[in-house]
């Protein structure tokens, strides 16, 4: 089984930590012969190495790029996120409990909820931002959910299979066979195309998610997406059937 990215950081510090401990402990080492001044300079290029991948990590599992794609300040009035909230004023319920409750308030047929459930890490979960008057939201939470913009949801590149990838032509990994961060990162990158594709696509059953047609994008949607590739005609009219939104596996089948 695949490694996650906070399981490949963990073993990533490890590493780090005892090539760093190594280097403590043998710098004072007479490095006069070939032996010591090799090892060394072995170790100090796999330092850095695991530096990069390091960099790189973080960066993948990160929520920032995303929020700041969508425009932080307006992320923060048009998103609440629910992920690791443990209190919101208004609402006796508190830390698990609370967002529960949050997260029921979207319909199960809620195309952003569904969305989320397919490609979303827990703790990075999203609403429509509410307000609450006597002790309950202050508007139609649903409405505002079929509103909201894919692109304010946070994306979690180790979510998206690679077949699904090749399937809707938004990337191929023929040159990464043997490069598991390159593939993550290949994923990371068309997080928008996936978005776009996904927000644009029809559902062939009013309120159900299960069974959508990849069509072409609006122009009203394109503009919330500026520089972001659309979905090739090619597949166009295919249809996406979401077998069981959550279960491990593939999840999905491209007909």
């Amino acid at each position: 089984m695949a490694l996650s990215i906070a399981q490949r950081l963990q073993r990533n510090d490890a590493h780090i930590r005892i090539t760093r401990d190594w280097l403590t402990e043998h710098a004072s080492e007479d490095d006069t012969t070939a032996r010591i001044r090799s090892r060394t300079a072995s170790q100090r290029r796999k330092l850095e190495c695991l530096t990069r991948e390091h960099e790189i990590l973080v960066s993948l599992a990160s929520p920032q790029p995303q929020i700041d794609a969508y425009g932080a300040e307006q992320h923060a009035r048009d998103f609440l996120t629910i992920g690791s909230l443990e209190s919101f004023p208004g609402i006796e319920r508190r830390g698990e409990e609370l967002r529960r409750y949050l997260w029921s308030l979207l319909r199960r047929s809620s195309a952003l909820r569904r969305f989320q459930e397919l490609f979303a890490e827990r703790c990075h979960l999203v609403i429509p931002h509410i307000t609450i008057r006597r002790s309950m939201p202050s508007f139609t939470l649903q409405r505002a959910s079929q509103r909201a913009s894919f692109k304010g949801c946070i994306v979690s590149p180790q979510r998206i299979p690679e077949k699904l990838c090749e399937d809707l032509q938004l990337c191929d990994f023929a040159d990464l066979a043997q490069n598991p961060l390159g593939r993550l990162q290949r994923k990371a990158a068309v997080i928008p195309e996936l978005k776009l594709l996904w927000q644009s696509a029809v559902p062939l059953v009013d309120h159900e998610q299960r069974l959508l047609v990849v069509s072409p994008v609006s122009e009203a949607l394109q503009k919330q997406y500026p520089g972001v590739k659309p979905p090739s005609e090619d597949i166009h009219g295919s249809v996406l059937y979401i077998r069981e939104v959550g279960a491990s596996g593939q999840n999905w089948v491209l007909k």
